[in-house]
């Protein structure tokens, strides 16, 4: 499993090198020695001199995948990153790939430019603004509100401000 979580705030976590460094970085992690491939790619660029391109990083992902019986990529906050066509790109490239036992998690606000480009390559689409998200969500914010220790010596009043402010703002978040 590899996961990356892309944080407009941080400038290691916004694009989509980033993303398929970090994807490398930790499919390699369960190789009991460096792969072949990452070794490859780590000569063919001056031993660490030049920074590969995107189709390489790219080739030695896939390369990996092919000692895995199954592989899970979650990638969280998609509508965080700056240059979503990039990442978007990224993603549809390894869907494409059609590997079996591959398995692809993505995560984001709804952003009609995310949506247009992954919906014909997804198999589920999860709405989070559902009402049980919601309901979720309440049980919560009541159980920290009457269980912390600073929240729950508030007066009711004030401990239902917070519950309907949280709330009006959660959209299923």
């Amino acid at each position: 499993m590899a996961y990356f979580y892309f944080d407009f705030k941080d400038k290691g976590r916004r694009g989509y090198d980033d993303l398929i460094r970090s994807f490398n970085k930790q499919f390699s992690g369960y190789f009991p020695k460096l792969p072949d491939t990452l070794n490859k790619l780590y000569s063919d660029h001056g031993n660490g001199k030049r920074q590969p391109g995107k189709d390489s990083l790219m080739a030695t992902l896939k390369s990996m995948f092919d000692n895995f019986g199954n592989a899970y990529i979650i990638i969280d906050a998609l509508d965080e990153c700056p240059d979503r066509s990039k990442v978007l790109s990224v993603i549809k490239q390894i869907l494409e790939w059609e590997i079996a036992g591959l398995h692809v998690l993505a995560t984001s606000r709804t952003e009609l430019d995310i949506e247009e480009e992954l919906a014909p390559l997804t198999q589920y689409l999860v709405d989070a603004h559902s009402t049980l998200v919601d309901t979720d969500i309440r049980i919560y914010i009541c159980q920290k509100l009457q269980t912390a220790p600073r929240l729950k010596k508030w007066p009711k009043n004030v401990q239902n401000e917070i519950e309907s402010a949280l709330m009006g703002g959660a959209h299923g978040m």
